[in-house]
């Protein structure tokens, strides 16, 4: 059964995993200029940081699931804070 739920690692880590409008509503006009260019039309939800530049890592897809892949993928099994 996939997911439905962030993985710990996303949140210690400083990120967050958010649906679409709720990164809309709370991201800064940079943020979303660069989700505008990028992610645009890729997913449902949003890994993003809001405490970093919007240059930081960013990724979007359809599922909690995929994001929470994606993110092993990129940091690794054992990323902590």
């Amino acid at each position: 059964m996939a997911s439905t739920h962030a993985i710990p690692q996303i949140e210690s880590n400083g990120y967050e995993l958010v649906s679409v409008p709720q990164f809309l509503e709370r991201a800064s006009a940079k943020h979303i200029e660069r989700y505008r260019r990028d992610c645009i039309g890729q997913g449902r939800f949003i890994i993003w940081d809001p405490n970093d530049d919007p240059d930081g890592f960013m990724v979007c897809a359809m599922t909690v699931a995929e994001l929470n892949s994606e993110f092993l993928d990129h940091f690794g099994e054992s990323a902590a804070a």
